[in-house]
């Protein structure tokens, strides 16, 4: 039959004694050619959460949030999620967090360009009535071309919030850092601190991933540099026989020449000594 390439879908599993069970496959009812719905997903409660990004238009779409709600034991399509301001090619719906307490849900637009080229930027979404309505955009205190902030979230805490911008670094490019917010007294979000590298790298992109667990942060950088580890003190050639993994073992004489003598199989074929090392068994 007729099929929409690249289009993509949602697999729900659930649990059913040992093992996982398919029970769902969530499309999107407007589906698209290279919408990608599911390249970034969120589980929680009653909802489910599925990104589509820019899909194949020209100029590039926005991206869309798609939001299934469960009813009567299954989840069924519930809303999309646009942005207010969208434009070409803003990731919107590159990343979600749903606020704990489940009334409040963040979504990044990591290509946001409001503040700068690809700066990036996250909405809030309120629960009312039923429906997920925006309720305002943050930025990063200091925007930079292609910091690509938004792009993930993690919680440390039910009020700290942690973003990840990747590609941030005024002064060392696509260092990265990861931005902390703080729940205010009115509800909103107040950034609070930037965390970069000590030593930050060139194009190390911290805040690629980030998590939280306690007082403990991690922020991955996976394209940092690091020096290389320390030299050790080089093998010198060495004449021993070698083991049965090719390894080479030190040169030394052997005070139990019958088991280190080259020997003879019944083939009469010439088997390599053995590597001298003493027996176990006195």
């Amino acid at each position: 039959g007729n099929t929409i390439p690249d289009a993509g879908a949602l697999y729900l599993f659930q649990r059913s004694g040992s093992t996982f069970v398919e029970i769902a496959k969530l499309t999107s009812p407007q589906a698209e050619p290279g919408e990608r719905l599911g390249e970034n997903v969120l589980l929680a409660g009653d909802w489910l959460f599925g990104a589509m990004h820019i899909g194949d238009d020209v100029p590039p779409a926005p991206g869309r949030g798609h939001l299934f709600r469960r009813s009567a034991g299954s989840f069924q399509f519930h809303q999309y999620l646009y942005s207010s301001d969208a434009q070409a090619g803003d990731h919107f719906a590159f990343s979600f967090a749903l606020v704990p307490g489940g009334q409040e849900l963040l979504v990044g637009a990591r290509n946001d360009d409001t503040g700068a080229l690809d700066a990036g930027s996250f909405y809030r979404f309120e629960l009312e009535g039923g429906l997920w309505v925006e309720r305002g955009e943050q930025f990063a205190s200091d925007p930079v071309a292609g910091a690509y902030f938004g792009a993930n979230f993690a919680w440390a805490g039910a009020a700290t919030l942690l973003v990840g911008a990747p590609g941030a670094g005024a002064a060392v490019a696509d260092a990265g850092a990861v931005y902390v917010f703080e729940r205010g007294p009115a509800g909103q979000w107040v950034e609070t601190q930037i965390l970069s590298a000590s030593a930050p790298v060139t194009g190390a992109r911290l805040g690629t991933s980030v998590a939280a667990a306690g007082d403990w942060l991690l922020a991955g950088a996976p394209f940092d540099a690091p020096a290389p580890p320390a030299t050790t003190r080089p093998r010198s050639p060495s004449s021993g026989p070698r083991s049965s993994k090719g390894r080479a073992r030190p040169g030394r004489s052997c005070p139990w020449p019958t088991r280190c003598a080259t020997s003879t199989a019944t083939t009469g074929r010439t088997r390599p000594a053995a590597p001298c090392w003493p027996s176990t068994r006195g």
